[in-house]
């Protein structure tokens, strides 16, 4: 469109053109799709074999290089409920029906525990396991265990191996900045270390 102002001619551009606005629509439609919220369900398969009794405070760590979920530990449900040491195994390569199977292990084995942390290692094929809660007569633990989830086996690092008298855990060899003894914390792996950060330490969090 033309007019004249102050006797020039000018031109009136349109505020889109047709192109820039179906542009500009199909820009709004795309953000409105990526803003809609996905679609969650909730699916509870059927489990099948040497199923766990019912726990809490336990891990639950994948193992990318096996097709289980690895279950350790835990407090038990029972009269009185009771921390475990048990290991069992979720097979979910049928997604609508999960197999579980508990594993025997041979040789030394960390004491029943539960609210402790299972950290895979980036080796894929072990988790670390570090300290948490234990039964009465050592409620507090500050232990490290690897456990093996190709050769289903147990197995500690040589500074920090332990020994069990009485039902007490204690480090054989006395570590620098040891963590004191916690459960409820966090647990990550960082290249070649393992950071532990806070939890319930008895006296209160940390």
């Amino acid at each position: 469109k033309h007019s004249r102002e102050n006797g020039r001619q000018t031109l009136k551009r349109p505020l889109f053109h047709s192109y820039d606005l179906s542009r500009f629509l199909l820009s709004l439609i795309v953000v409105a799709k990526m803003q809609t919220p996905p679609e969650m369900i909730w699916e509870q398969p059927e489990c099948i074999g040497d199923v766990p009794k019912k726990r809490s405070g336990h891990t639950l760590t994948n193992s990318p290089s096996t097709p289980f979920v690895i279950l350790f530990g835990g407090c038990e449900s029972g009269r009185p409920p009771a921390p475990t040491n048990d290991v069992f195994k979720l097979d979910i390569q049928d997604p609508e029906k999960f197999y579980w199977a508990k594993v025997s292990v041979s040789g030394p084995t960390p004491t029943p525990r539960w609210h402790h942390s299972a950290t895979l290692l980036p080796d894929g094929k072990t988790f670390v396991v570090f300290g948490g809660f234990g039964g009465k007569v050592q409620p507090l633990l500050n232990d490290v265990w690897l456990y093996n989830t190709e050769a289903d086996s147990w197995d500690q690092p040589v500074p920090g191996q332990t020994t069990e008298v009485d039902g007490i855990v204690k480090l054989k060899v006395d570590w620098a900045n040891v963590p004191v003894p916690r459960g409820s914390h966090s647990a990550a792996v960082s290249g070649n270390s393992l950071l532990v950060f806070g939890g319930d330490g008895g006296g209160g969090f940390t």
